[in-house]
């Protein structure tokens, strides 16, 4: 039997029991995104959490993660964030990715803090093994540099890296921290990192 990871996107409706029961019977390695804020009540953080026992008392074998978006502010979780902390371009505008989201400036310590207490308030609350961490390689990525210069740019890169080591010191080495990723051949300085976990290798060869 071939072991399958599964991930699942913001879901446009609450689990059913049946569903429930599926998922747990068949996944044995499973990330889970909390809805849009915008969506119903059931979106609320309570729920996602719920989700996440029913899931673990169907099946307390699973590994269950929990998504958390490295360097876009796409996620629910945006309580406590000060959009004063958006990372700025050499002009002083928003970096803005899909034409509406902006993107947190990891130099900046309190954005670290927020990042990583939402990571460790959340793995207290509901039975998550860890957490998968997206969007490394957009930080990593040499478009950035042109963005908000080259000083500015690498200050961005150790705030991500002494992001991850905070949450790895809050949550131990016992919890996941898999991260998003690899391509096919890039962003290989990202195997060094002692916090991570390990590494998904995401588009393969479509972007080298």
């Amino acid at each position: 039997q071939v072991p399958v990871y599964r991930h699942l996107g913001p879901w446009a409706q609450p689990f059913t029991p049946a569903e429930l029961d599926l998922l747990a019977k068949s996944s044995r390695f499973l990330t889970i995104e909390r809805r849009p804020p915008d969506s119903p009540d059931d979106a609320a953080e309570e729920s996602f959490f719920a989700t996440a026992r029913s899931l673990k008392e169907r099946n307390p074998g699973m590994t269950l993660l929990m998504y958390w978006n490295a360097f876009i502010l796409r996620s629910p979780w945006v309580e406590g964030y000060d959009p004063a902390w958006n990372l700025k371009d050499v002009r002083g505008q928003d970096i803005i990715k899909f034409g509406r989201v902006p993107r947190p400036d990891l130099s900046l310590p309190p954005v670290r803090e927020w990042w990583s207490e939402v990571v460790a308030r959340s793995l207290r609350e509901a039975p998550f093994d860890g957490i998968f961490a997206d969007a490394l390689p957009q930080v990593l990525t040499p478009s950035l540099p042109r963005q908000v210069g080259q000083a500015k740019a690498r200050q961005v890169v150790e705030g991500l890296a002494k992001m991850l080591a905070m949450t790895r010191r809050k949550i131990g080495n016992a919890r996941i921290l898999l991260a998003n990723g690899l391509r096919a051949s890039d962003y290989r300085a990202l195997l060094d990192w002692d916090s991570l976990s390990g590494l998904l290798i995401e588009h393969f060869g479509a972007f080298g």
